[in-house]
């Protein structure tokens, strides 16, 4: 194709004529009008003389390619921005690096832009695209808002990006996700073993999915997503990211039926070609041109001129790291998934540290709950993940390691232990009939301990303060691994305590080349009501010896008993649940920063306490009253009494001490002048100076003296009197 290009003249005529004064907007730019600050620079408010010789090239390819294709629809070339002045769409794109590591790959850009914004449908498409500063403000965009921001992104990150318009599927451009599988089910629930219950479920699937009516607007609704080229940043091939979801796809999905132009910050390419074959082909030719004309190229008779793209007008893109906590706007956001809800929240914004809930349900409209899984952040117990099954009551909590007890799983009253305890349990499962213990690394080699209670007593609940203790014993089996360093007769594999039948069961390893295992049966006699037979009459060589620990007999109430405080445990941090935050990031500097005030403020207050109480001359009488709140008439002439006689006391022992040192410093320096007068024919020069510093130093002392003692005679009306006022004034008075 070959394009048709005004005379200079003729664009700066239209330059001229589009420069007097912004275009008047709709009544669509009013109702978004609060998206955009007073305090815009002026690059929003005003087109400088390149953007308008590109407006003006703009509108003259605009004309052309409505006359050579009538059948097409208007291209997207010079949207309003949010202060109603045209901007050319390649200029709107500001590449922008960023310092959050977060920010540096295009899976972290594509899930903060589909993230952090919400989605305003386009009404009508492709009159308004507002900059990518007033997008992050208000965190709702168009389809082109959000490629536009994401598309700068990945420019600024060194990608070949660019924004795409063209035409999607109503399920992409309505960011309806309804009949989508949701990314954090289990994929091993998915997974079936055998090929004949594959073919079932899919006819299933197919059966219980109902087919989305055919949409009558089907290649008509318009979308805008990325086009990411294969070079840069080691991409192999092309591939699209939707803006909406942070999705990649393939640049034959389905999903994408068509491109109407292509353009990044550097040029703005249309394509010619039919769009009824998808997206495949238009993407492949993308550097033909005559599939995609570009559309920034004059040709002259004498020498080819090309147009230079005028720098972005959008100002820098900030992407602060609390937008990166935040995330979501408002910091929550709902997302409905085929038979699944997902709920994300921002890190601190709920008091039980909850940062994702996913809800399983059982049919297609949401109605009845299956299984809901919480994942939480920064809680003290260190529980990290809880599912609870509405069908069975069943609750799973997950635990990080470094809690109390070492639990890291537990389902009800089912518990995975850490490596750290020393008796080597790794796993219990505690029921009304039975308990069931696994360990690992002991040194007696035991591995696995089977507790059966009788089963008419049920377990007791939490409020009758029963003990677990007191369900009776049946029967407890253990298991041993091969010890090495003993004979297999002598090696216990097995041993079974059953109590009600008073019997010990032993089965002992096997020895090489024997089928059959040694076993050994102990029945403890009943106590016997014959006088004849006393216990004294019992003898060590009646029986066999076999010796059980008593130990491994002890702690199975012991272990009961445990298994009751780490359900008590659970309760109270339940009851109590308590955060841990980190001072990395904006939440935790803030809570840092109010606990600092707070412990400031503390201090201060409690010195000022200790300050008022050093203060008090009634502290030491008051003391003597053993705590008494209310103080009678008699107690409180008395502590007024004494603590003026206690105040005039120090008075006087305060003026005494001074007139003591006053007196002491003026004998000493008329003995030393004494003794100048005697002998101050033989000083020298140097014990003479000596003399006068050691003069003027006693002098200064005996002022001082006098000075303080002045000040006592004076200040001691005015000070007994402020006592007099304070204790007048006293709350315990």
């Amino acid at each position: 194709m070959e394009m048709l290009v005004e005379s200079n003249e003729e664009q700066a005529e239209n330059g001229n004529e589009q420069v007097q004064e912004p275009i008047h907007v709709s009544a669509a730019i009013a109702s978004v009008s609060h998206r955009s600050s007073p305090l815009l620079p002026e690059s929003y408010k005003c087109n400088s003389v390149e953007e308008v010789r590109l407006l003006a090239i703009a509108d003259n390819f605009q004309r052309q390619y409505c006359l050579l294709c009538p059948e097409r629809k208007s291209l997207l070339l010079c949207p309003i921005n949010e202060c109603g002045i045209q901007k050319f769409v390649s200029t709107t794109l500001r590449p922008t690096m960023t310092s959050h590591p977060g920010l540096l790959n295009w899976e972290g850009c594509a899930s903060f832009v589909a993230d952090f914004l919400s989605l305003n449908p386009l009404e009508p498409p492709g009159e308004f695209l507002f900059s990518a500063t007033s997008v992050l403000r208000s965190q709702t965009a168009t389809c082109f808002e959000y490629a536009a921001l994401l598309c700068s992104l990945l420019l600024g990150a060194n990608y070949d990006a660019y924004c795409v318009s063209g035409y999607a599927s109503k399920e992409m451009c309505l960011l309806d996700q309804r009949l989508q599988d949701c990314p954090l089910l289990d994929a091993q629930s998915k997974v079936v073993k055998s090929g004949q219950h594959v073919c079932m479920m899919g006819h299933r699937a197919l059966q219980e999915i109902p087919q989305p009516p055919a949409d009558p607007l089907q290649g008509l609704r318009v979308h805008c997503w990325v086009l990411v080229l294969a070079g840069c940043r080691s991409i192999q091939e092309n591939f699209f990211v939707d803006p909406l979801t942070g999705r990649s796809y393939s640049t034959t999905s389905v999903h994408f039926l068509g491109v109407e132009s292509v353009w990044n910050n550097l040029n703005y390419y249309v394509n010619m070609q039919d769009c009824k074959d998808g997206c495949a082909v238009s993407v492949e030719n993308l550097y033909d041109l005559q599939g995609y004309p570009f559309e920034l190229e004059e040709e002259e008779e004498e020498e080819a001129r090309v147009f230079e793209m005028p720098r972005s007008w959008v100002t820098s893109i900030n992407i602060s790291k609390q937008d990166l906590e935040t995330r979501w706007p408002g910091g929550r956001k709902l997302t409905r998934y085929k038979k699944a809800e997902l709920e994300r929240f921002a890190p601190s914004l709920r008091l039980d540290g909850l940062v994702t809930r996913l809800s399983i349900y059982k049919d297609l409209d949401c109605t009845e709950v299956l299984t809901v899984k919480e994942w939480y952040q920064d809680r003290n117990d260190h529980l990290s993940e809880r599912e609870v099954n509405k069908l069975t009551g069943i609750t799973t909590e997950r635990f990080i390691p470094g809690r109390h007890f070492h639990l890291l799983y537990g389902v009800e009253h089912e518990m995975e232990f850490s490596g750290a305890r020393v008796d080597g349990l790794v796993r219990r499962v505690d029921t009304p009939e039975e308990m069931t213990e696994n360990f690992k690394g002991r040194e007696d080699f035991l591995y696995y301990r089977q507790v059966i209670f009788d089963s008419d007593i049920q377990l007791p609940e939490e409020s009758t303060g029963s003990e677990p203790e007191e369900r009776p014993l049946l029967q407890v089996l253990e298991r041993f691994h091969r010890n090495p360093n003993k004979d297999a007769n002598d090696d216990v594999a097995e041993r079974v305590f059953v109590a009600s039948q008073r019997r010990i069961e032993v089965k002992y390893h096997l020895e090489e080349q024997r089928f059959v295992p040694c076993r050994r049966t102990f029945i403890k006699p009943r106590e016997s009501k014959d006088q004849q037979h006393k216990a004294e009459d019992f003898r060590a060589d009646m029986v066999s010896g076999f010796h059980v620990r008593l130990p491994n007999l002890v702690c199975l109430s012991l272990v009961c008993a445990q298994v009751r405080d780490i359900v008590v445990c659970r309760e109270q941090e339940e009851a109590d649940i308590l955060l841990h935050f980190s001072p990395w990031t904006t939440t935790g500097t803030a809570k840092a920063c109010n606990l600092r005030e707070e412990m400031e403020r503390v201090a201060a207050e409690e010195q000022r306490w200790l300050q008022e109480k050093e203060n008090d001359f009634l502290a030491p009488s008051l003391s003597q009253l053993c705590d008494i709140e209310i103080v009678n008439a008699d107690d409180a002439q008395r502590i007024y009494n004494e603590s003026l006689t206690d105040f005039k006391n120090c008075i006087m022992a305060q003026a005494q001490l001074i007139q003591e040192r006053h007196d002491q410093a003026t004998q000493v320096l008329q003995n030393k002048q004494e003794h100048y007068q005697e002998n101050q024919q033989n000083m020298s020069h140097q014990e003479l100076k000596e003399y006068q510093a050691y003069c003027a130093q006693h002098i200064f002392q005996i002022h001082i003296a006098q000075k303080r003692l002045s000040m006592y005679v004076i200040g001691a009306p005015q000070l007994a009197l402020s006592i007099h006022k304070q204790q007048s004034r006293h709350s315990e008075l």
